[in-house]
């Protein structure tokens, strides 16, 4: 017989062995540190003053009584480290970051929501929010400490703990231009870049920062968020756990900034008469298969047979291709392709207007996994071609003459001309609910692109539709509306519109209990 079990070698008593007691402690010992695994930290170096029966992940490189054991799981106990070989797929929680951590691949990473369902439990991981009710707007994924009109000509901002803050916090400051910020007092450090961009900079005391801002500095809102750990856009996607979920009628529940998706997993009923959205919220990324494989509980289609695989294909559908105006001559912007199967929309191209010799305005892009595809601005007169939407859910196109307009995207491009189009492109939503999933008279699940800016003359397109799938096991009671809709194309002279984002995918499918 081996001397020790086989997965957390724990060490067997072996017959006629004298001092039992020691082998069962260690043994003990062992459970202790990795049944419902709970860490401190993960870190290099071991603490000056450990606590007895304190757990670590041992990093990069170690040093001290730690060196060369990378990797490992160190417990201090008996005034001595123990360390135990980590094997695939054991998971602590991290006390010091309240991340979750996975040893897979010989590397530990953060632990992300499997693509294997479980028939009970939280498949999403172990922290649950319990049973929840939205009765006003609420942000996800970052803490929400203001959120500014364009009216206010000043923005103070606080970071003392009185008001969410702590030092290591990143403050990230969206949609301000640089001359919004050069006027800061004290000046924001860190990396600022001229046009409209999201801005982060790290808390290193209790400190007040005041700028100006006017309309010309905003290009709608000026959104102020804190978060310990990323505050970014463009993020992970969001995993939100819930017993019960209930939307009040007039709040909204959305990200705070775009990310590569929200998902909402209840083990109960879900109630939506408010808003539950990725409208506009889609990440400027590079798509990804999301083939989900469930297992338990299986999806079922219209005849009661079950779909192991659900995809979220990593391309979306095609952006459109602009139309060419003669001299003299016109087009309207053309729309993007709509998604099926869980793809999401095509970004629109823009429209365009022959003054003085043929023009081509800008194409839309195709979608991804996680975005509706940006938009092609318009062009207007002999040599001031249309700019396309980049790929990935990226910028829109610029503005590039009078009267041809920009077009959407992540950010919108430069309205020299005409109107601003709207930042954004239409998101990736996916909830599964174990119980019933009621969506009133009232409530409105939805990843809508944005809308192209308009000009005199031609017409900025618009950015594609994301993705909506919803789960679940219970009944299914839709009364209000479920859409993944593409953005409108700007409004242009003699109806030289630009181009509509192609509507994304919007499904629900019963799963089994």
């Amino acid at each position: 017989m081996s001397d020790n079990t086989p997965r957390l070698t724990m060490p067997y008593i072996q017959a006629s062995q004298s001092q039992k007691e020691v082998t069962h402690n260690e043994a003990l010992n062992l459970l202790d540190a990795l049944v419902q695994g709970v860490i401190q930290a993960r870190q290099t170096a071991p603490p000056a003053t450990p606590v007895e029966g304190a757990v670590y992940i041992v990093t990069a490189t170690a040093t001290g009584a730690w060196a060369g054991k990378e990797n490992y799981v160190a417990q201090y106990i008996g005034a001595a480290w123990v360390f135990y070989a980590p094997f695939e797929g054991m998971k602590f929680y991290s006390v010091a970051d309240a991340n979750d951590y996975q040893y897979k691949g010989a590397e530990w990473t953060l632990f992300q929501a499997g693509s294997s369902a479980s028939s009970s439990g939280n498949y999403f991981g172990d922290e649950s929010d319990g049973s929840k009710t939205y009765a006003a707007t609420t942000y996800l994924g970052h803490a929400m400490i203001s959120k500014y009109a364009v009216a206010s000509n000043v923005v103070t901002i606080t970071t003392a703990a009185a008001h969410g803050f702590t030092t290591g916090n990143l403050i990230s400051i969206q949609q301000c231009t640089l001359s919004a910020l050069n006027n800061t007092v004290p000046p924001l450090t860190g990396a600022i870049s001229a046009g409209t961009h999201h801005y982060s900079i790290t808390v290193t005391g209790a400190t007040t920062f005041t700028f100006s801002k006017t309309n010309a500095d905003v290009a709608e809102t000026a959104e102020v968020n804190a978060d310990a750990t990323c505050c970014k856009w463009d993020g992970p996607a969001i995993v939100k756990n819930y017993t019960d979920l209930t939307i009040d009628n007039g709040a909204t529940v959305t990200p705070a900034a775009r990310c590569k998706g929200l998902v909402v997993y209840a083990t109960g009923n879900v109630t939506i008469n408010g808003t539950l959205t990725m409208t506009r919220r889609g990440a400027a990324a590079a798509g990804d298969d999301c083939s989900l494989q469930l297992f338990s509980p299986y999806v079922l289609d219209a005849n009661n047979r079950v779909i192991n695989t659900f995809a979220i294909p990593a391309a979306g559908a095609n952006g459109a291709t602009a139309l060419t105006a003669s001299s003299g001559g016109s087009v309207t912007g053309v729309s993007g392709a709509a998604g099926t199967n869980g793809q999401t929309g095509g970004g629109g191209a823009g429209a365009a207007y022959g003054g003085g010799g043929s023009v081509v305005a800008g194409n839309g892009a195709a979608g991804t996994s996680y975005s509706g595809g940006s938009a092609g601005s318009g062009a207007n007169q002999s040599g001031n071609n249309g700019e396309a939407g980049a790929a990935n859910g990226g910028k829109g196109g610029d503005s590039k003459y009078d009267g041809g307009s920009a077009g959407a995207g992540n950010p919108a491009g430069a309205a020299t001309y005409g109107t601003a189009a709207q930042n954004g492109t239409g998101g990736l939503l996916i909830a599964f609910v174990k119980g019933d999933l009621d969506i009133g008279a009232t409530g409105l699940v939805s990843a809508d692109g944005a809308d192209g800016g308009g000009g005199t003359t031609s017409g900025g397109g618009a950015t594609g539709g994301g993705s909506v799938n919803l789960f679940y096991a219970g009944a299914y009671t839709n009364s209000g509306t479920v859409r993944a809709n593409g953005g409108t194309g700007g409004s242009g002279g003699a109806g030289r519109n630009g181009g509509n984002g192609g509507a994304g995918t919007a499904r629900a499918a019963k799963i089994a209990a």
